[in-house]
């Protein structure tokens, strides 16, 4: 039995209202929502070398270890897939990744490794994608080797809709999801969802 979804965006600019009414049709419907914990490992940019390399000193007990790849936080900005050096206690080098250039120093930081979640479905299959999180975050989808197929950045409560028939390419087209991952820079819990409709 088919799925069809109706959604609806409506924005009022200069008095006038702006509605669209997408409708998209499937044969499923899929949800990975998760409540993603706070991390433990926040701290300070003491040493910033470059745009993208410094020192971080974080409190102790912070879990992140040698070789590890985390996302930073901070208050304005964010950076992905950032490699942490030889850790030494709670002196933690850092670089590389993509996203905000690296603050000054003395900005405090959240660092967090990304939460894998379970999700499998052919991109091709796509009828409408859905990402979204409560507090500001990130949501990306990898295939079966690792590698990111689609990174989205979003602000409290802000969704990223693409839907067939949009007038977009289908981002995860000629792809195949094998799973999701997850962070934030939140002082507490974040709820984050991924749905999808497929045919």
């Amino acid at each position: 039995m088919g799925v069809t979804i109706q959604s609806q965006k409506a924005t009022t600019l200069a008095g006038e209202q702006f509605v669209s009414n997408p409708s998209c049709s499937g044969e499923r419907q899929e949800l990975v929502k998760a409540s993603v914990p706070a991390s433990a490992a926040t701290g300070t940019l003491t040493t910033r070398s470059s745009n993208s390399a410094g020192t971080l000193t974080l409190v102790s007990g912070h879990g992140i270890t040698t070789s590890a790849v985390v996302d930073l936080y901070w208050s304005g900005g964010s950076r992905a897939g950032v490699t942490v050096g030889t850790v030494s206690g709670t002196s933690v080098p850092i670089s590389g990744g993509s996203g905000g250039n690296l603050p000054t120093t003395t900005t405090a930081v959240v660092v967090m490794v990304a939460v894998a979640k379970d999700i499998d479905f052919v991109g091709d299959d796509v009828q409408q994608l859905l990402i979204q999180t409560d507090k500001a975050g990130r949501i990306a989808l990898l295939d079966s080797a690792g590698s990111t197929l689609l990174t989205k950045t979003l602000g409290a409560g802000e969704v990223y809709d693409w839907h067939a028939g949009c007038g977009e390419a289908n981002p995860l087209a000629g792809t195949t999801v094998a799973s999701a991952t997850m962070s934030h820079g939140d002082a507490a819990a974040v709820v984050m969802r991924i749905g999808t409709l497929l045919i």
